[in-house]
């Protein structure tokens, strides 16, 4: 079992394969968790670290071991399995030559993101993948109409459709209009899967590109959230909106969206018909009495100063900030 103090979990999600648009997908991953770990390496270096050394440690050696299984074939691949370990090794090192070393690294990173990936050419591959997801969403259609939405052939072909429009993300920037609607599309489909870990994997590693716009990424939020805890009120303003989607968007990057079964988010005008004391003038609740929500807002947790710095950043890039009002929940304002 996972142990709640594990920082950022970068596990490849195993219903990826090699195949060149999956393996595009990949390698943009995890070329950007490095870049990630790098960077927070680096203000560990110079003392400013916003997250803790042991949590850096330990997404490196994850995102290591992850990556291992692809590394004795593809050149690129074998690239950042050594960026990582070079990583690995001085993250945890505070001095300047540490930081130093970790910046130098910044470069290689860079090019093998931008480095091609082997396999068929890109308009074909792309054609190939629209109508593969044609013909999935015409197998959708199919099953409906012989088993119904709760057949097996119903999740099979959803899980068929997710695939394909994973696999058309992959040769697809999320900056383009298709590209967002095969990412959301693919995180859908796993959900009428009934596929509830794929699809937060699928969002998880799609969230961390920042050229997804917003509109896409609350898309994501929304579906993947849909029928929870976390679920969006009815009557949130337009700043409770933004301030939770942040919440979620964080939490989901982290794979850490359990809530122990507590509704995570009210509105303040429910919130003071509750008869509660605090909170009443914000943009919004956000209830952490259970589950991995805590570990956001919570300070009396020890383990957690990474996770509660991230969430201040996120906030405070939007203009918020959170105020805990008891131990079992907090208040966002805006600024």
């Amino acid at each position: 079992m996972k142990s709640r103090r594990d920082g950022p979990s970068v596990q490849v999600p195993t219903h990826l394969s090699t195949s060149a648009g999956r393996l595009q997908a990949l390698r943009g991953l995890w070329a950007r968790t490095v870049h990630r770990l790098v960077q927070r390496g680096v203000r560990s270096a110079s003392g400013t670290a916003a997250a803790t050394l042991a949590e850096i440690r330990r997404e490196a050696d994850c995102a290591t071991e992850a990556l291992r299984p692809y590394g004795p074939t593809m050149a690129a691949e074998r690239r950042l399995l050594g960026l990582f370990t070079t990583a690995a090794h001085w993250v945890p090192r505070r001095d300047p030559v540490a930081g130093q070393k970790l910046a130098s690294l910044v470069p290689e990173i860079e090019s093998v993101l931008a480095a091609p990936v082997p396999g068929p050419e890109r308009v074909p591959a792309i054609q190939a993948c629209r109508a593969a997801v044609k013909a999935a969403a015409k197998a959708v259609a199919e099953a409906g109409h012989t088993s119904g939405p709760q057949g097996d052939a119903w999740a099979q072909a959803h899980r068929a459709l997710s695939a394909a429009q994973e696999n058309l993300a992959g040769w697809l920037p999320a900056s383009e209009a298709q590209g967002a609607a095969a990412r959301r599309g693919a995180v859908a489909s796993a959900l009428s899967a009934g596929e509830q870990g794929r699809a937060l994997d699928l969002a998880r590693g799609w969230l961390l590109d920042r050229s997804l716009d917003e509109a896409t990424r609350r898309a994501i939020l929304k579906d993947l959230f849909a029928g929870t805890p976390s679920a969006m009120p009815v009557g949130l303003s337009k700043d409770g909106l933004r301030a939770a989607y942040a919440v979620l968007g964080l939490m989901t990057e982290y794979g850490t969206t359990d809530t122990g079964g507590c509704r995570t988010f009210y509105t303040p005008s429910s919130w003071a018909a509750r008869g509660e004391k605090y909170g009443r003038e914000s943009a919004l609740i956000v209830v952490h009495d259970g589950g991995d929500v805590a570990s956001f807002f919570n300070a009396d947790l020890d383990w957690v100063v990474a996770r509660i710095e991230a969430m201040r950043r996120t906030l405070d890039a939007l203009g918020f900030y959170a105020e805990r009002c008891t131990s079992w929940y907090s208040a966002i304002y805006v600024r």
